[in-house]
């Protein structure tokens, strides 16, 4: 299934008015059509009186992570201005958004692997898995005494490993490092 995040970003009469207003779309034909989380058809273009938000107030970041549970329902990293990131998901069976919940250590990515987990990275960098179904249930897997943060992840279902891009805090110097799942999980023994 294809995620599309969409921002609308409500500009008022002047510029200080700028809100950035976080909605969920979903797409799983590139883009010809989307729906809400809970499948409801969404008319094109998207706009904000007629868009699904995924959380409540305006004094969010627009998200950086999002991805899908076992259920296939989205689960997203917020950021509310000036605080640690928290992670909302949609609720099926409710068919309602979940109130923040601390995102563990901060972590900004999340990824869904496919195979019944979810990942979520923050700065260190600081490794955490949960099984993909709620309620998640974050576990430790890898953390570094390091100072890199900015975590961008890619995961390559064919090798089963993630790639870590990420910036060294003190000189803010790059570093790539590829971690397998594998190595991962040996590094939580």
């Amino acid at each position: 299934a294809e995620v599309r995040r969409v921002t609308l970003t409500n500009h008022g009469k002047e510029a200080v008015d700028r809100k950035d207003v976080n909605v969920y779309a979903r797409s799983t034909n590139g883009g010809r059509s989307f729906t809400s989380a809970a499948g409801s058809p969404l008319t094109l273009p998207v706009d904000i009186e007629h868009s699904e938000r995924y959380v409540a107030s305006d004094d969010h970041f627009p998200a950086r992570s999002i991805t899908l549970d076992g259920n296939d329902d989205p689960v997203i990293a917020v950021q509310p201005y000036g605080k640690a990131h928290e992670i909302v998901r949609f609720d099926h069976r409710s068919k309602e958004w979940t109130a923040p919940e601390p995102s563990p250590n901060g972590a900004a990515k999340l990824v869904n692997d496919g195979r019944g987990s979810i990942w979520a990275f923050s700065s260190g960098p600081t490794v955490f898995r949960s099984p993909d179904k709620p309620p998640f249930r974050w576990q430790l897997v890898a953390q570094s005494g390091g100072q890199w943060g900015h975590p961008r992840v890619v995961y390559d279902e064919r090798e089963k490993a993630f790639y870590l891009h990420l910036l060294r805090c003190r000189d803010w110097a790059r570093a790539d490092r590829r971690v397998g799942a594998r190595q991962v999980l040996r590094g939580r023994a």
